[in-house]
């Protein structure tokens, strides 16, 4: 998508990103444009003040950030004793 809709979608609530953010993402909150990713496994974000570049503005391959987590681990780390 275009810059102008994923700003659209980002001030919904939607996080945004390109293939070349992976795995950060854009977010805007309270009209302030954040640029972060998740940390670890946690519902954190790790989250720093965002300036988009001309390269962002001119882009067309924005995207709906999805996140993908591992599968959950089944199994044990030290045997039953």
């Amino acid at each position: 998508m275009r810059f102008d809709e994923a700003v659209t979608l980002a001030r919904q609530g939607e996080l945004v990103n390109r293939p070349v953010h992976d795995p950060h993402f854009v977010a805007i909150r309270d009209g302030k444009t954040l640029y972060g990713q998740f940390v670890g496994e946690t519902h954190f974000a790790d989250m720093k003040p965002y300036a988009f570049t001309e390269e962002d503005v001119c882009a067309a391959d924005w995207k709906r950030f999805t996140r993908t987590i591992p599968d959950e681990w089944e199994g044990c780390d030290a045997p039953n004793k």
